[in-house]
Parts: structure tokens; sequence; C-alpha cells
């Protein structure tokens, strides 16, 4: 499951201030769902860091900071073992990767957020670009 969480769940006025009602939603629908792997995107902290893991119950979390101050980024949680993790920075394009173990099978899990700004073919030369680099393998790709 994939779900851009818009600033961290910060507010939009008031980037250090917490929106409940989102945070509270957001919990809702991710414990009907029980999903084994969570990308949360834009997983933002401006003057405190959230625990996600904890917040949303889950046992193995990588995080993909980015920015000047590392305040920015993406999150993959797991009910399952994170092995290995690595991503790509850069301000229009980011994609992290982290390798899973499931039942004794690795497979990767590739969070993608391209800036919303970009153009289409500008989008389209990003994931080209981006599926003719990956490993052979199992992968999940989400974002």
């Amino acid at each position: 499951m994939s779900y851009n969480i818009l600033n961290g769940f910060h507010s939009s006025d008031k980037l250090q201030k917490i929106d409940k009602r989102r945070l509270a939603a957001a919990k809702r629908i991710i414990k009907s769902k029980k999903p084994d792997i969570l990308s949360l995107i834009e997983a933002n902290y401006w003057q405190s860091e959230m625990d996600y893991a904890k917040l949303f119950g889950f046992p193995y979390a990588a995080r993909f900071n980015r920015g000047k101050l590392r305040e920015r980024g993406s999150l993959v949680l797991s009910r399952f073992p994170i092995q290995n993790t690595f991503s790509t920075e850069d301000y229009l394009y980011h994609y992290s990767h982290v390798q899973i173990t499931i039942k004794n099978k690795k497979i990767w899990v590739t969070t993608v957020h391209p800036h919303p700004q970009l153009s289409e073919k500008k989008k389209l030369t990003f994931f080209n670009k981006l599926l003719n680099d990956l490993s052979p393998g199992p992968r999940i790709i989400i974002g």
C-alpha cells in the first residue's frame, strides 16, 4: 500500500502543527486494510520527527530523508525484515529501494515520487530510466 501523507500530516499553513483529523483518518484506513508493506510518501517532519512505525504498528522501517535539512522524504514500513536500502536523490526525481524478505524470498520495493511540476514527458523519461536501471528479480514499484 502506498499513501501520500502530504507534509507528514503537518498543517499546510503551520508546518510545525500536526493535522490530527488527517492523522486519525490515515490510522483508520491503514488499520482497516492491514497492509504488509506500507510506503509513506512525503513522510516529512519539521520541528519533531514522528515515529511512523510505532504509530501504524509496523516492526520494520526504512526512512529516506532528503532536502537541505533532511526534513523531507519517504518511508517504507514492513511486517517483514528489511535487509538492504538505498536511494537516489534529486530535487525533482526521488526514488528509494528496500529489500524485504518474505518466507525466505527476497523482493525489492521501490518507492517513487517525481516532483508534481514535472511535465508528463519528463516523468516518462524518469520512469524509463528507472526501469532500465533496475536489477532483475522480484520487485514492487509504488508511489
